[in-house]
């Protein structure tokens, strides 16, 4: 199959913890016959493509300015999503897309470019794993940061959007489901 893959941080690129298993991931996916396609944000200045082996590929895409590019009201320009799009069409034959999946995660800024590939692939059935993260910052911080409502609606629409829905727990679960109003319980995995 050919997967095409979102991810917040990639290995070697960023050596935490989720771009680490994102890595292992998608290697253990290529090394099962799978080829993959990683989009990533990064600190470039425009996009970069590294092959790491035949059929394994990570698009990385410029990523706003500096430190402030994975804060939370951080989000694609309508110029920077058409680029990259124009860019996927020429590097990537989307029609042969099996799956899209989303590695998840709070502080994703992909979303406005995931929505119009949905369309772009139509044979993609699409997954999104989420890691409900919003919550305990927002209980913990002295105020609400002002984009999060809008980073939670986006992650709603996208998850009522996807095929298949999948959480880290049952907690993670039972609040994502009420966040997103995700009701369809034949869609989500935990």
């Amino acid at each position: 199959m050919r997967l095409l893959f979102f991810s917040e941080s990639f290995h070697p690129a960023e050596r935490g913890g989720a771009g680490r298993v994102a890595g292992d991931v998608c290697r253990e996916l290529h090394r099962r016959g799978h080829t993959m396609d990683v989009l990533s944000p990064s600190s470039c200045l425009a996009i970069e493509r590294h092959e790491l082996a035949p059929g394994l590929v990570v698009h990385n895409l410029p990523a706003g300015d500096g430190p402030l590019s994975k804060q939370i009201v951080y989000s694609y320009t309508p110029r920077m999503v058409s680029e990259t799009l124009d860019y996927l069409r020429a590097q990537v034959p989307l029609d042969a897309i099996d799956i899209i999946h989303d590695n998840g995660g709070f502080f994703h800024a992909l979303f406005t470019i995931e929505m119009p590939l949905l369309d772009l692939a139509p044979r993609a059935k699409s997954l999104v794993q989420y890691q409900i993260q919003y919550r305990p910052l927002l209980a913990t911080e002295t105020h609400i940061p002002p984009a999060a409502q809008t980073l939670i609606d986006k992650q709603a629409a996208l998850a009522r959007r996807a095929d298949r829905v999948a959480f880290l727990s049952r907690a993670e679960c039972e609040e994502g489901c009420a966040a997103f109003g995700l009701s369809d319980s034949t869609k989500v995995e935990i």
